[in-house]
């Protein structure tokens, strides 16, 4: 796979790889056929980014996941919490989906 969008970012030491971030966000990575046919459920294309990353690791928990901010959010005065990433693919239900009644 050839690296465009991350082809700069050096991702030593960016995902916490713990038994449960590997259990509950890591799939392995995606085919160009899963990425086309879960489009296709969504009813809209997956931004590139998003698909570059998750072929790199397929979702996971990043080390550092805090974000700052200069307003206020509902999660804190200074930032916002990422608290995971989610893969591409069907091992795990993705909450919005189930949500929406999407069957992935």
């Amino acid at each position: 796979m050839e690296i465009k969008i991350f082809q700069d970012f050096d991702f030593t030491d960016f995902w916490d790889d713990d038994e449960y971030a590997l259990e509950d966000y890591v799939e392995a990575p995606p085919a160009d056929d899963l990425i086309v046919a879960i489009e296709a459920e969504l009813g809209y294309k997956l931004p590139a980014a998003y698909i570059e990353l998750m072929k790199l690791h397929n979702g996971g928990i990043p080390v550092k996941n805090c974000f700052p901010t200069k307003k206020p959010t509902s999660w804190a005065d200074d930032h916002v919490a990422i608290t995971g990433i989610m893969g591409i693919g069907r091992k795990n239900p993705i909450p919005c989906a189930v949500a929406w009644g999407v069957s992935l």
